[in-house]
């Protein structure tokens, strides 16, 4: 039970370390070869948080099916907060809300660890 649990928070910290590194990622891209890191770097940050919903499940002693950790796996950004709700009710919605804010923190934090510390500055990023 414990590595479950274990296993649950430590895919709940690799999707949150991916979002400050996305972060970074799109203040810095200016080429497509900064795109598609960004693009693998989500998909693995959504593969994450599945894993996490299925060690939950796991812990929870209701395991999740193959087929539906699939199409959690393709429709994650859905898919992981319906789980949420389902799984824990309106607690689930405080966590489905928590970790949103989370990962809107995250991603901000990496955005303005680029901003400190490179010549970047917001108005350049603010331009269109």
């Amino acid at each position: 039970m414990k590595s479950v649990a274990l296993q649950r928070l430590a895919f709940m910290v690799y999707a949150h370390l991916a979002a400050v590194i996305g972060g970074v990622l799109v203040v810095t891209s200016d080429d497509i070869s900064n795109s598609l890191k960004f693009g693998v770097l989500m998909w693995s940050m959504g593969f994450a948080m599945v894993l996490a919903c299925v060690a939950d499940a796991k812990l929870r002693k209701r395991p999740i099916v193959r087929i539906a950790q699939l199409v959690m796996l393709f429709c994650w950004p859905i898919a992981v907060p319906a789980y949420s709700v389902v799984a824990r009710r309106w607690i689930g919605v405080l966590w489905a809300l928590l970790f949103a804010f989370t990962l809107m923190v995250c991603y901000s934090v990496g955005i303005f660890a680029v901003v400190l510390f490179t010549e970047v500055t917001l108005e350049s990023l603010l331009e269109i």
